[in-house]
């Protein structure tokens, strides 16, 4: 590892608790691949309030490429009032700067829709690299055309809001920060009361100090990357690719309104690839390994929603033939079972899932009081994507049994736990 990056890591626990040292390697890694140009590298750092979000962004914030943006309307980024360089975009280009840093993103998925709509379809066109505003009048229309990289916090909430998914959710990789321990990072912050100028001071000179030291490699390509971990970097884009694609509902009654097609995994790819090698470049080598694809695997998780991996892990964690009700999962994953049913539909359609439907007469044999059940299983292709990624144990012969108390809470037998569906 790199002596500079030791020391910044030890900058950050030397002021703040943190438990993650791959989520300082991921930042530092985010400016230097967008120094590249290749693909824009465009994350969302997702942790609950006051989870060090806002301090690992501001670290960022002294370096000469990135702008720290407090606000966004849609009138920022590019606007026809004034001379084209009144423009953000335009102005940011002509100072050199490429990498967004935004704290908190929360503060957009709280505008009013028309706002945020507008807002997203911009950043959409960032991220594709040009971008034009119309303006209507004499001075004509105001283009932009570059790279721009973006960083940004944001809490939970990002995970239920369908617009971003609709909109930008094929441009951001997701890194979820994991629980800290509440009490360590308390202690933390109550020994910095009264030197907040001081430390966060620290932190940003170490990494500007990183960063003066840092030789950045002529060509992203000089940084190698065995086939090995080449074709496991191919493997988590196409499954990320396929788990975080959208199924398009009424808002209202929940119907599907679109059969989705599943998202090509290019953008993905490239985007893994790019990080894969500027973290190992900011590790101080020159190939990509097993521990920069450990980075890349959380890249990938934390992309698809929290429910949907829950969801696959609960069915991966089974005998291949092994089915599962609804109500079986949904005691499982800790979910309410309308709420797992309509995950099990989305994951069904993805063809990640298979439904296997069971009929049970009345007592008489008739039709009366007959019962539907829905059980589930992985699809057996999937299951051996999921197999090539290595990061759940294979399920044992005859079923891992990981969830048989929660599923034994919901009830004697099969049909104990089946759903009631007249026909």
């Amino acid at each position: 590892m790199s002596a500079h990056l030791e020391t910044v890591r030890s900058v950050f626990k030397k002021w703040v608790f943190i438990d993650d040292d791959d989520v300082i390697d991921l930042v530092l890694a985010s400016v230097v691949a967008n120094r590249f140009k290749d693909e824009p590298i465009w994350i969302f750092i997702v942790a609950p309030p006051a989870n060090l979000k806002t301090e690992i962004l501001l670290s960022l914030a002294g370096l000469p490429e990135t702008h720290l943006l407090s606000k966004l309307t849609p009138k920022t980024l590019l606007s026809g009032f004034g001379k084209p360089e009144h423009s953000l975009l335009i102005r940011l280009q002509k100072e050199g700067k490429s990498v967004l840093l935004m704290k908190d993103f929360t503060t957009i998925l709280e505008m009013e829709e028309s706002s945020r709509k507008e807002i997203f379809a911009q950043l959409r066109e960032v991220a594709d690299g040009h971008m034009t505003y119309s303006t209507g009048g004499a001075a004509g229309d105001v283009h932009w055309k570059g790279h721009m990289g973006l960083l940004a916090g944001v809490t939970d909430v990002i995970d239920h809001q369908r617009l971003v998914k609709n909109s930008l959710g094929s441009r951001f990789l997701y890194y979820r920060l994991g629980i800290i321990d509440q009490k360590q990072a308390a202690i933390a912050a109550e020994n910095n009361v009264g030197k907040r100028e001081a430390w966060r001071g620290e932190l940003s000179a170490a990494v500007k100090k990183f960063f003066s030291e840092f030789v950045l490699p002529s060509s992203i390509r000089d940084i190698s990357v065995p086939p090995e971990i080449l074709e496991k970097i191919i493997s988590f884009a196409m499954f990320t690719a396929r788990c975080r694609t959208d199924v398009d509902r009424d808002g209202y009654q929940r119907i599907v309104e679109i059969l989705p097609t599943p998202e090509g995994p290019s953008r993905l790819a490239r985007q893994f690839s790019v990080l894969a090698r500027s973290i190992a470049a900011v590790r101080g080598k020159r190939e990509a390994g097993e521990e920069e694809l450990g980075i890349i695997r959380k890249l990938a998780f934390g992309t698809i929603s929290k429910k949907r991996v829950s969801v696959i892990s609960a069915l991966y964690a089974r005998a291949s033939e092994e089915t599962l009700s609804t109500r079986e999962i949904a005691v499982e994953i800790n979910l309410p079972v309308n709420t797992t049913k309509e995950l099990l539909e989305d994951l069904s359609l993805l063809e990640i899932i298979h439904r296997q439907i069971e009929d049970y007469g009345g007592e008489d044999g008739s039709a009366k009081d007959a019962t539907r059940a829905y059980l589930w299983r992985l699809d057996f292709k999937f299951r051996e994507e999921v197999k090539k990624l290595n990061v759940w144990p294979d399920p044992v012969a005859g079923g891992n049994h990981r969830g048989d108390h929660a599923l034994a809470a919901a009830g004697e037998g099969r049909q104990a736990v089946q759903e009631e569906i007249p026909f």
